[in-house]
């Protein structure tokens, strides 16, 4: 089972540039699922672009690759639908983006997860209680990730008051304008077997994580866990507005057993 919930935050946000993209059956198996958290700047154009299309462009890489590099058709896919966004004039908008890909892995008899991220909407794997929550993602702020800010630096970019070109991630889909600033759309990609005690994914964008820690997000799901996963999804996107988030707020909860 797997819900999303989503807020625009009026108080804070004139319109919603935060979506989602579910895919069953992923790339015409029926043992595979996609799922995405965007998070657009600038507009819908590119949100919408990447809503509509990354999944079918993995889709074509895996296809070409028969299967056979999933952290490789990521990679591409991503890069690829970068192209397309600067064909559709993404100059001046963009969008992050973080997505993951089950697939149950029949010789070795456990279910295997893919994600593969830019920007700091977050892949966060929520185990028992006894399990800390584990970040699969990387967040690409040049305000908090050094490396990030070398990269930057050593592409011949400039990062000012923790931005880069005025924006606040290093790297996204689109954004063409600053692209020769060191913004790039090389995701980071991580592929892990799920264990037993592993119990959902959780896609968020960086409306929840600009309040809620970790560990606030985990607790909360196991609290909560026993009710309808449309309601989980829905007291965390609420949670992070009543502490005060100012962005547009989205999140996907899925319960990984039932993909297993």
């Amino acid at each position: 089972m797997r819900r999303y919930a989503a807020e625009q935050n009026a108080r804070f946000r004139d319109y919603m540039e935060d979506d989602h993209a579910i895919v069953e059956g992923f790339g015409g198996r029926a043992d595979r699922l996609f799922a995405a958290v965007y998070d657009g700047h600038g507009g819908r154009l590119a949100v919408d672009f990447i809503t509509a299309h990354l999944h079918e462009v993995l889709a074509a890489e895996l296809r070409a690759s028969r299967d056979t590099d999933m952290q490789g058709c990521l990679s591409r896919a991503f890069l690829r639908t970068d192209r397309m966004l600067l064909q559709a004039g993404t100059f001046h908008c963009g969008s992050t983006a973080a997505c993951c890909v089950f697939e149950r892995h029949h010789t070795l008899g456990h279910a295997l997860l893919h994600t593969a991220n830019v920007g700091d909407t977050r892949v966060v794997l929520l185990g028992g209680a006894s399990t800390p929550p584990r970040c699969l993602s990387v967040d690409h702020l040049p305000t908090t990730n050094a490396a990030e800010v070398a990269r930057v630096e050593a592409a011949g970019g400039r990062v000012a008051g923790g931005r880069v070109g005025g924006l606040a991630v290093s790297r996204a889909l689109g954004d063409h304008a600053l692209k020769d600033m060191g913004v790039i759309a090389v995701p980071d990609c991580t592929t892990q077997a799920l264990s037993g005690d592993d119990r959902y994914v959780l896609l968020a964008s960086d409306g929840v994580w600009d309040v809620l820690s970790l560990e606030d997000a985990h607790s909360l799901v196991l609290q909560h866990e026993a009710e309808p996963l449309a309601e989980v999804a829905q007291r965390l996107v609420q949670t992070a507005v009543q502490k005060g988030s100012r962005d547009n707020v989205s999140a996907m909860l899925l319960d990984v057993r039932s993909l297993r």
